[in-house]
């Protein structure tokens, strides 16, 4: 059976902390879904947010997200490979705010979320 736990809530009051402490004491793996959209901020650059949603969605779907490990362990994967470490730069958080808010790109990335839920249980932040 698969178990998964969502923790939601301002920045700043220890979410990561408290997902990675409850995944590795479940011994499950951690997702954050901030780096996600974070991810593909930096991957799609500076202005992305200003591209018609007709250019966007076939970007979006060359993107594919996987979940590896366990707990604090845990590592998000896109295209097969570890997400930048650029990813957590107030400039791609700037960028994944502005994305975030057309909803092609959240509906992308909460699919991709429930799919990676489907094969594995998780602690979601």
């Amino acid at each position: 059976m698969i178990t998964i736990v969502t923790l939601d809530g301002p920045a700043g009051v220890g979410k990561t902390t408290l997902a990675t402490r409850l995944a590795d004491l479940l011994g499950i793996a951690y997702l954050d879904t901030g780096a996600m959209f974070r991810s593909v901020a930096f991957a799609f650059g500076d202005g992305a947010w200003e591209r018609p949603v007709d250019q966007l969605v076939p970007e979006l779907n060359r993107l594919d997200f996987d979940l590896e490990g366990i707990g604090k362990n845990s590592e998000l994967l896109l295209n097969g490979y570890p997400l930048s470490p650029q990813i957590r730069t107030e400039e791609v958080g700037l960028w994944a705010s502005h994305l975030g808010r057309i909803p092609v790109v959240r509906d992308f990335l909460r699919r991709n979320q429930q799919a990676i839920g489907r094969m594995t249980s998780l602690v979601a932040e």
